[in-house]
């Protein structure tokens, strides 16, 4: 099975669509579901680490005034 999509998927018909990621109008059957998460996993995604805030004076305001 190709684990990922093709890049250009938005181009093709739905039938096509359905049949690159092997599922259907329905979704997945409970057997091939099971089988994926077996494989892949469950769907989640990561946490992002916290965005650290830029302490000290931006460089903008003075960059304007020249």
């Amino acid at each position: 099975m190709n684990h990922a999509a093709p890049s250009h998927i938005h181009t093709l018909s739905i039938e096509a669509v359905y049949a690159a990621l092997q599922s259907g109008p329905d979704g997945l059957r409970t057997a091939q579901a099971q089988r994926r998460l077996a494989e892949f996993g469950p769907n989640r995604l990561q946490a992002a680490a916290p965005r650290r805030r830029w302490r000290g004076r931006s460089a903008w305001p003075a960059a304007r005034r020249q």
